[in-house]
């Protein structure tokens, strides 16, 4: 049994070791001893199984970690996100009762196991999300699992963590003021307004305020994560005459109406009033498996908006 014993010297004296991973044991089967009177003679004459103990210091502690504890599925919109996963790595520690430790993770005599079936593994130590991951009731609420690392005769100790899998629920579009600031009403923008200005040149007959909107993605498990304006989604005008995009192929004067960009051109996402009046825009992320998408209104008014100074008196 080469992972119990190994022979390496098959002259006399013989010699054999222990190597690194041996389990205890105490017994005969371990080791066979053949004598034949010449070298050269292939039948042995006398064959004996001795008794032999391996006594290996006892596990006493087992240690599981991973890198990730949320992973999604690869055909999910988010796993295509940079920093998202779609695979959790495991890496298991044995302690030993002489205060020795080794890695477990590769080792051929560990075994890990889920409490759900979504959960499948790859290189032994690599968990990634089965091609049963298909029901919508699951995607809406998630799956939180538990990882269990076992080791077989080797040892009965056993480690569990919880690993979870989740999906894109939805996605939402929100606009805030450009350039950025601090006040609350930059925030969640849907109006724009005339540029106030004394000039006769540069403003108030036509220029506008600017939005930069910014998609967003929900999971299962409710985090969020940012989505980028890039060619993995579509952003729609319905009347580039009220509204359009400050870059990408919509924002050329020629365009009116209903415009669509989905090469990424639109990745700084400023809109732009053009004329008074109601517009939407459309985002559209899609998957190989499910789209995704949102909608925002936006109006530019005819008028710039009103401020109140209140005089207050010392």
């Amino acid at each position: 049994m080469p992972d119990l014993l190994n022979v390496t010297n098959v002259s006399a004296p013989a010699q054999v070791t222990v190597p690194v991973g041996a389990s205890s044991i105490n017994n005969s089967a371990v080791l066979t001893v053949a004598w034949r009177p010449c070298a050269d003679t292939t039948t042995a004459l006398v064959v004996a199984k001795p008794w032999v103990t391996v006594a290996m210091p006892a596990v006493v502690n087992v240690t599981l970690a991973a890198d990730q504890d949320v992973i999604y599925p690869a055909s999910d919109p988010l796993a295509s996100l940079d920093g998202v996963p779609s695979n959790a790595t495991f890496t298991v520690v044995v302690t030993f009762e002489d205060g020795s430790q080794r890695n477990m993770e590769g080792d051929s005599r560990t075994t890990f196991s889920a409490s759900s079936p979504v959960i499948v593994f790859e290189n032994q130590n690599v968990a990634v999300v089965g091609n049963n991951w298909n029901n919508e009731a699951q995607a809406e609420r998630g799956v939180v699992a538990v990882v269990t690392v076992s080791f077989g005769n080797f040892s009965d100790l056993t480690a569990s963590m919880v690993l979870a899998v989740a999906a894109t629920q939805a996605v939402s579009l929100s606009a805030a003021a450009h350039p950025p600031c601090t006040a609350v009403t930059c925030t969640a923008r849907t109006d724009l307004y005339p540029i106030q200005t004394t000039s006769t040149s540069g403003g108030g007959g036509g220029d506008y305020q600017r939005l930069r909107l910014t998609a967003s993605a929900v999971d299962s498990f409710g985090n969020i994560f940012e989505v980028p304006l890039d060619e993995s989604v579509a952003v729609t005008w319905n009347d580039t005459g009220v509204v359009t995009g400050t870059s990408g192929g919509c924002h050329q004067p020629q365009v009116l109406g209903q415009c669509t960009v989905n090469d990424g051109s639109f990745f700084a996402g400023v809109v732009v009033g053009v004329a008074p009046g109601r517009a939407a825009v459309t985002l559209l992320w899609a998957s190989t498996t499910k789209n995704f998408s949102a909608m925002l209104e936006l109006t530019v008014h005819a008028e710039a908006a009103t401020v109140t100074l209140s005089l207050i008196h010392i």
